[in-house]
C-alpha cells in the first residue's frame, strides 16, 4: 500500500467525516457490563507488545466479555500470541482496494455489534471513521491535536506526547476504571506481557541445533531493518558492519541477523562488508512464532526502533536500542534491561506524530566505535555468568 496515499485521503476525508460527525449526540454513560470489546489497531507490530499490559487489565476489568481487535492482516501473528487476553483476531487488507473491501464488509457485518469500541491509533482518522460506522453503544479514543478524532468518542483521551506509548495506553485502562466505578483491582504500572511462543517438532529439532551453539557462545541477535517507508529510521548499514567486524574477532560470539523477508537485501548488504560473513547466521524466512523462540535465547539484542526489538524487550533479553530521530523515552524498549545509544550531540528531531523525511543525517547515528564498547561490556559480564572462557 502506498502509505502517502493512505495519508492524504484520511487527512481529507476523514476531518469532513468527523467534522459531520461532531454534530450527532454522543452517548453519555458506559455500559456497565459489556458483552463484547473491539480494540481498533491498524499500524504497528511493536505496538501490539506496548498494548499487553494494557490487554491484559482490559481483560480484568471485563472478565465476561469478548475482546476483538481489527488490526492490518500483517499484525495477526503477533495478536494470537497474545490469545489469552483477545478472543478474535479480524483483519483488513493492506491495500486500499482491499481495505475498503474488508472494512465496508465488517461495519456491515458487525454493526450495532459491540458494547464498547476504543480506538488505539494515535494518529490517523481512518479508525475514528470505522468506529463510528460500527455504531456501538460507547466510543472511547486517543485523539492528537487538531486531528478532530475527539469529536466521534463518547469518552476522549488527549495523548500527552511526553510519555512512554505503553503509559499513554495504559491510562485508558486507568480512565476506563475510573468512569465505569469499578473496584476491580489492575496492575498499578504497566508492564510488557511475554508472548506465547509454542513449536512443533521440526522447529524444536532446529532449536535443539541452536542452543547447542549457545551452551558454548554468547549469541547477538541484530535487527537491521524497520518500516520501509521510514529509512531514517534505520541504523545505516556500512555503521552495523563496522561494529559487527570487532565482535566477530571473538570466537564466543555467534552473530544472528533477524528480519523479514523484504529485510534480506539490506542484511546481506551488511553481511557482505564483513570480513567473516559465514561466521553469522541469517534468519528471514520464519514465521513469526518460530522467530521470537529464537529471538528469546539470544543473549543480547540490538536494533534500531523496530517491532523485533520490542518483541526482545517482552521476552527479557537484554536490549541496546540505537536511536536517531525519534524519541526513545516515547518510543524505547520499556524493560529495565536495556542500554539506549544516541549522538547525545544530536537529540532526536521527531515529535511524536510518526512525521517521516525530517532531515535527519545518517551521520548523526552513534558512532560503531561506542555500540561495540558498549556492547563488549555487556557481552564480558555475560561470559561471566555463562562461565564462558
Amino acid at each position: 500500500m502506498n502509505v502517502t496515499v493512505l495519508r492524504y485521503i484520511d487527512r481529507i476525508v476523514g476531518v469532513t467525516f468527523l467534522k459531520i460527525s461532531s454534530l450527532y449526540p454522543h452517548h453519555v454513560s458506559i455500559p456497565t457490563h459489556p458483552r463484547r470489546i473491539l480494540l481498533i489497531k491498524l499500524f504497528g507490530f511493536g505496538n501490539f507488545i506496548f498494548l499487553s499490559p494494557t490487554i491484559k487489565n482490559l481483560r480484568r476489568l471485563y472478565p465476561r466479555a469478548t475482546i476483538d481487535v481489527l488490526t492490518f492482516d500483517q499484525n495477526k501473528d503477533i495478536c494470537r500470541m497474545y490469545n489469552s487476553y483477545i478472543d478474535t483476531v479480524h483483519t483488513v487488507r493492506f491495500s486500499i482496494i482491499g481495505m475498503s473491501y474488508d472494512i465496508a464488509s465488517f461495519c456491515v457485518t458487525h454493526y450495532h455489534n459491540y458494547d464498547i469500541i476504543i480506538d488505539l491509533e494515535q494518529f490517523i482518522r481512518l479508525s475514528a471513521i470505522m468506529g463510528t460506522l460500527l455504531g456501538p453503544r460507547y466510543f472511547v479514543g486517543v485523539s492528537t491535536k487538531n486531528s478532530h478524532k475527539h469529536s466521534a468518542f463518547d469518552l476522549n483521551i488527549p495523548y500527552k506526547e511526553d510519555r512512554h506509548i505503553v503509559e499513554e495506553y495504559y491510562g485508558i485502562v486507568r480512565t476506563l476504571k475510573i468512569v465505569s466505578r469499578s473496584a476491580v483491582a489492575i496492575d498499578q504500572t504497566p508492564q510488557l506481557q511475554r508472548p506465547v511462543v509454542s513449536l512443533n517438532t521440526a522447529y524444536k529439532k532446529l532449536a535443539r541445533r541452536i542452543l547447542l551453539e549457545k551452551n558454548r557462545r554468547v549469541i547477538v541477535g541484530i535487527c537491521s531493518g524497520g518500516r520501509l517507508d521510514d529509512a531514517e529510521r534505520r541504523y545505516p548499514p556500512e555503521l552495523f558492519a563496522k561494529f559487527v567486524n570487532r565482535l566477530l574477532q571473538d570466537e564466543r560470539i555467534l552473530i544472528v541477523f533477524f528480519g523479514s523477508r523484504q529485510e534480506e537485501s539490506q542484511i546481506q548488504s551488511i553481511r557482505g562488508m564483513l570480513t567473516n560473513p559465514d561466521k553469522t547466521v541469517m534468519y528471514t524466512r520464519l514465521p513469526l512464532e518460530q522467530s521470537a523462540y529464537f529471538v528469546s535465547k539470544t543473549d543480547v539484542f540490538i536494533s534500531n526502533d523496530t517491532g523485533p526489538l520490542h518483541l526482545a524487550a517482552a521476552l527479557g533479553v537484554f536490549c541496546v536500542g540505537l536511536y536517531g530521530p525519534s524519541k526513545e523515552w516515547v518510543y524505547g524498549p520499556y524493560t529495565s534491561k536495556k542500554i539506549i545509544l544516541r549522538d547525545t550531540a544530536h537529540p532526536p528531531i521527531r515529535s511524536n506524530h510518526n512525521e517521516k523525511n525530517t532531515g535527519w543525517n545518517s551521520q548523526w547515528w552513534p558512532s560503531p566505535d561506542k555500540v561495540y564498547k558498549e556492547v563488549s561490556g555487556i557481552i564480558k559480564q555475560i561470559k561471566h555468568e555463562k562461565k564462558i572462557r
